[in-house]
């Protein structure tokens, strides 16, 4: 298990014991069924939805900072040498492979 893996595994707990004491739920309760009851989304979807609205924000603004970090082209030398490997290559509308 990776030290970011243990991390969310560790907040997991955390969450998850919250939403029981929140509710009044037992240890041996699912937390699948505690999450559908109160309504909630796992942590691990909530995640990747913050993941996409983060990611899809930065896109759409290029005067973010994190933007030239992200997307732009800082391996085409890695790229040019190995033959083998697979750029991808982003533009506005699509995403091309290239082989």
């Amino acid at each position: 298990m990776t030290e970011k893996n243990s991390l969310f595994t560790f907040l997991d707990i955390i969450y998850n014991a919250d939403l029981r004491m929140a509710i009044g739920a037992f240890r041996s309760n699912l937390i699948n069924s505690i999450l559908n009851i109160i309504g909630e989304q796992p942590l691990s979807s909530r995640r990747n939805q913050l993941m996409l609205q983060y990611t899809i924000r930065t896109v759409t603004d290029q005067n973010k900072s994190t933007y030239p970090i992200l997307f732009h082209n800082r391996f085409e030398n890695t790229f040019n040498n190995n033959k083998n490997l697979l750029m991808v290559v982003y533009s506005e509308k699509k995403i091309h492979v290239k082989c």
